[in-house]
């Protein structure tokens, strides 16, 4: 059991220790312009990310991350909410949904930048158009998969509306909600490089694009490693927080099973 759980907490790093490995014996020989020696880019790591560029690039990316991704989970909850509680109106609106989140996402940053400019407002809209869709649709599954015996409670003892929406639709639904939240999290990561790698002025993606444009390609790589960085912590707290925040969910799963 004891050796179980070392595997356990050591498998993870298995798969990157090989790769990292594999990249030191690959870099041995000849020299390569695309591909530096992983010292090279630990180095530039080191000089742009601890702590030299956080406030220009950094702190500018996750600014905009956040909003979207906050513009995103309130739209898309109230949106599913009444379109979960309304099923007619779902049905009219569900093709339009559909439409929207099925466009890629080269597509949308060229319309927003087309229509609203390269502007930090802009990329916000992205990452807020890109994130909502998941929200309003796991939020429309959750409300709809409700327990009728939880409904006709409520209706017994006279819930008011916004006892109803509180107590009923969005505890019930917070489990669906969450899987939405951290699915439309994932998206808004992603648009954020690519909003700031086509006509951004500062942001991980930016920086990226203008180092392999000036063939600086350890400071390339080291943006791509911070961004998997980030990409891990992020998903990292998410997870922590969906776990404590519903720790009563998973409690009664546990106890069905």
């Amino acid at each position: 059991m004891a050796a179980y759980r070392v595997w356990r907490g050591v498998a993870p790093l298995v798969l990157p220790i090989l790769l990292i490995a594999l990249w030191f014996a690959s870099t041995r020989g000849t020299p390569s312009m695309f591909f530096p020696k992983p010292e090279l880019v630990l180095e530039r790591f080191i000089a742009n990310w601890l702590f030299a560029l956080v406030p220009v690039h950094v702190v500018p990316s996750l600014v905009r991350l956040g909003l979207g991704v906050l513009i995103a989970m309130v739209g898309g909850v109230a949106i599913g909410m009444l379109l979960g509680m309304k099923p007619g109106l779902f049905k009219i609106v569900r093709p339009y949904l559909a439409f929207g989140r099925s466009l890629p996402g080269s597509a949308i940053v060229v319309i927003f930048l087309v229509s609203l400019g390269s502007s930090d407002f802009s990329r916000v809209m992205m990452i807020a158009y890109v994130a909502i869709f998941p929200v309003i649709m796991n939020t429309v599954d959750g409300v709809r998969g409700i327990d009728s015996v939880l409904l006709d409670a409520m209706r017994s003892y006279r819930f008011g509306r916004l006892q109803r929406i509180w107590h009923i639709y969005m505890k019930g639904s917070s489990p669906q909600v969450s899987v939405g939240i951290r699915t439309a999290i994932s998206f808004a990561f992603m648009i954020m490089i690519v909003s700031e790698y086509f006509g951004g002025t500062n942001g991980i993606g930016y920086f990226t694009r203008e180092s392999a444009g000036s063939f600086f390609m350890a400071d390339m790589w080291s943006g791509m490693i911070l961004l998997g960085i980030l990409g891990i912590l992020i998903n990292a707290i998410v997870a922590y927080l969906q776990k404590h925040l519903l720790a009563w969910y998973f409690a009664s799963r546990a106890i069905s099973k």
